[in-house]
């Protein structure tokens, strides 16, 4: 039998070696968020950076989350997609960090 592993305990990958379509974790600090506007499309938007670079972490249908704020440590799983310029992971699961996890 194989139990559930924690997304904190999973191996991560560095920010800047993501590329488009790969599954990855990450882990890193919320330095920014852009909340949805009125009339627009419904996607929160976290900008998660760790020592190699940034990468954003959306969640469609959703205008905030318990937890996530400027500031918050997070480590999230999901497929990267590349959307202009910007790599992103497109509603992924995510776990807070807490002072104890790494």
């Amino acid at each position: 039998m194989t139990l559930p592993t924690r997304l904190v305990d999973q191996p991560r990958t560095a920010i800047a070696a993501l590329k488009p379509r790969m599954r990855a974790v990450v882990s890193g600090r919320v330095v920014a968020i852009t909340y949805p506007i009125e009339g627009a499309s419904m996607t929160l938007r976290a900008h998660l950076k760790d020592d190699t670079g940034t990468v954003i972490v959306a969640w469609p249908g959703r205008r905030e989350i318990p937890g996530i704020h400027v500031g918050a440590r997070m480590v999230a799983q999901g497929n990267v997609m590349q959307q202009f310029s910007e790599q992103l992971l497109w509603n992924p699961h995510f776990q807070i960090l807490g002072d104890d996890d790494e």
